[in-house]
């Protein structure tokens, strides 16, 4: 049989279709090919980008849990009283025109002898014997009271100091002092 058979116009004409269908179908191949790496170059960038957020949003809304110095609102009340040369002083001595306290709401005072913390007390030195007074405008530390600093005279001729007490025992704390529910606070300049 002889191989070289010469083909017809319309074999020829077949033979040209089928090859360009093969061409055809290898370039949508190709095409489709590539468009498959772009949709996964896509589909990973967008998410490795959803990762990111979500991690970003986890850390920012999941960060370290602050607890609080106190479990819940607190309605407390301590003593305060300060004694200047042996004479008590009240520390504020009155409110000022038209308030019904002094300081901040946490930490404030009616003028009554009292320190009253109310509110969420969130670290315990909020609530310290310097932010009260800071809170009230008195000047207050290891050696200092109202206008009085150690080693000044009262009319004894002795050379005073400042002394704190906390529930009758003596406290070297002052400023730093954490003021707690029911204490009894006195100040002596003496």
């Amino acid at each position: 049989m002889e191989e070289n058979k010469e083909l017809s116009k319309h074999e020829l004409k077949e033979l040209r279709k089928k090859e360009k269908e093969e061409q055809n179908t290898v370039e949508e191949e190709k095409k489709d090919a590539q468009k498959f790496k772009k949709n996964i170059i896509k589909y990973s960038i967008i998410g490795i980008i959803l990762i990111v957020v979500v991690y970003f949003a986890f850390k920012m809304f999941s960060g370290p849990k602050v607890e609080s110095y106190t479990k819940g609102p607190v309605h407390w009340h301590a003593e305060l009283n300060v004694y200047i040369c042996g004479k008590k002083v009240g520390v504020p001595e009155e409110l000022p025109q038209g308030q019904h306290h002094l300081g901040l709401p946490l930490l404030h005072t009616h003028a009554d002898g009292l320190i009253h913390i109310e509110g969420q007390i969130w670290k315990k030195e909020d609530i310290t014997l310097g932010a009260y007074m800071d809170a009230i405008n008195v000047p207050f530390a290891n050696n200092t009271i109202i206008d009085y600093k150690n080693d000044g005279m009262c009319n004894d001729g002795k050379s005073n100091k400042i002394k704190m007490l906390v529930n009758g025992e003596e406290s070297s704390e002052f400023r730093n002092y954490v003021v707690n529910d029911k204490d009894k606070i006195e100040i002596r300049y003496e």
